[in-house]
């Protein structure tokens, strides 16, 4: 992406052979989106925007926006596999960052699913995969 940031993939060169176009001498420091210019170590955070966009590998530095599912739905079996769940919601929210957990025998498993979206609300079948007779927990981050 050109932002003077690389991926971390290195190659040899012969001594004083020019430096391959897209590639530096040193390794300045790891870019964590190489797609994206404006994400780099050198970019200044975005607060409430749900990106790592310094690359620190912390989201709005620690600052993120929360919610919660609602409290009617908290520690309830769901009537159906496809039955929506609400969460609190505020005004001037842009989207909702759900990030869901597997638990089994009380403790979190394997990695955490996201699902986005600008509605207050989603359904299990909104993941990649889901199991029935479950138990999961939720998260949820706001972006502005």
């Amino acid at each position: 992406d050109f932002d003077g940031y690389t991926s971390g993939a290195s190659t040899v060169t012969c001594y004083g052979a020019a430096i391959p176009a897209g590639y530096v001498a040193t390794l300045t420091a790891i870019d964590c989106n190489d797609a994206v210019a404006a994400i780099n170590p050198g970019h200044a955070e975005v607060l409430y925007n749900g990106v790592d966009d310094n690359c620190d590998g912390n989201l709005d530095e620690g600052f993120q926006l929360l919610s919660n599912v609602i409290n009617a739905q908290c520690g309830i079996t769901l009537a159906a596999i496809n039955s929506v769940i609400q969460v609190t919601t505020f005004p001037n929210i842009t989207m909702y960052r759900y990030r869901v957990y597997k638990i089994v025998g009380g403790v979190p498993t394997g990695a955490p699913q996201y699902v986005e979206r600008p509605q207050g609300y989603f359904s299990f079948t909104n993941m990649a995969s889901y199991d029935y007779a479950s138990t999961y927990s939720i998260q949820v981050e706001l972006q502005r």
